[in-house]
């Protein structure tokens, strides 16, 4: 989530191990799309997240890493409700509608665009 203009933006990972991968390609993206570099990015304390490998390719393209401290969403707060409304909203479509659990990547990709 851009804390400026608010555009956010869902990635899915079937395993955990694949954040690095992701985040790179969705950097190189957002980089790519809009011609802004990306400065710093702030991440929860998760080891998915922050690695050797995360931070090596941070550094090589100058940004700089932020974490928030363990144990604390309050620091996180946009991001957090955020997560919390979207869910929210996901799992109230599929509710209402009686559409299946394993649709739940898609009314979660759906409700980013309400």
């Amino acid at each position: 989530m851009d804390d400026c203009t608010w555009y956010s933006t869902i990635l899915f990972l079937k395993h955990k191990g694949e954040a690095t991968d992701r985040i790179n390609k969705h950097i190189t993206k957002v980089e790519r799309n809009f011609g802004k570099v990306l400065k710093w990015m702030i991440f929860d304390n998760g080891k998915e997240l922050v690695n050797i490998e995360t931070k090596k390719w941070a550094a090589q393209k100058g940004i700089i890493i932020e974490t928030t401290a363990p144990y604390s969403p309050s620091q996180n707060r946009v991001a957090e409700r955020f997560n919390w409304t979207i869910m929210e909203l996901a799992w109230a479509m599929l509710i209402s509608s009686g559409l299946p659990i394993f649709l739940w990547d898609e009314a979660t990709s759906h409700t980013n665009y309400l």
